[in-house]
């Protein structure tokens, strides 16, 4: 797990050199990335945010459990109606995330202009946020930032981890799912 602390420094690090780049921030933002419907795909970030949510007390775990059950009640139904899933994480408080120094990759990398090489070397690209980087910023390449290094560290952690623990299933969980499965 020290490693994936590691990991999260440096995209906490290469984010905020981005978000400089672009001038942006998401200070007094109205907007919330945390009601974006994400899914995440590895044990290790699994076990890291469980371990945070370990170190709550008893009343603060269920409160977050009981949050994670409505946000999985409400997603299904809102799934099974065929509409857009735009609920708010079951972990953020008043605008802002309750383990923020545990918050998973997707949280850390969402936002700012980006771009990554998958496996096949096919080149995925993103222009970030609309409410974090104004339009007219948006063509300006040379400060995206490149989360292929990142995605290639996380999977070393995560091959690691698994060859240890023994784990093969496939995982795709949402924040509320991971709390529910804790």
């Amino acid at each position: 797990m020290e490693q994936l602390g590691v990991l999260y420094q440096a995209m906490d690090e290469a984010y905020e050199k981005t978000a400089d780049h672009y001038g942006s921030s998401c200070k007094d933002c109205a907007g919330s990335c945390c009601r974006y419907h994400f899914f995440h795909y590895t044990v290790a970030e699994y076990l890291y945010l469980i371990r945070d949510l370990q170190g709550l007390s008893r009343e603060e775990q269920n409160q977050i459990r009981l949050l994670a059950h409505r946000y999985v009640a409400e997603s299904d139904r809102l799934a099974s109606e065929g509409q857009q899933i735009d609920l708010m994480c079951p972990l953020n408080e008043d605008g802002l995330c309750s383990i923020y120094p545990f918050r998973p990759m997707i949280c850390r990398l969402h936002g700012v202009p980006h771009f990554y090489r998958r496996p096949d070397m096919l080149l995925v690209q993103g222009d970030g946020c609309p409410r974090l980087i104004p339009e007219n910023r948006k063509s300006n390449p040379p400060g995206k930032l490149d989360r292929t290094p990142f995605y290639k560290e996380m999977a070393v952690i995560e091959k690691k981890l698994r060859q240890e623990i023994g784990f093969t299933k496939r995982v795709k969980m949402t924040i509320a799912d991971m709390i529910l499965a804790f």
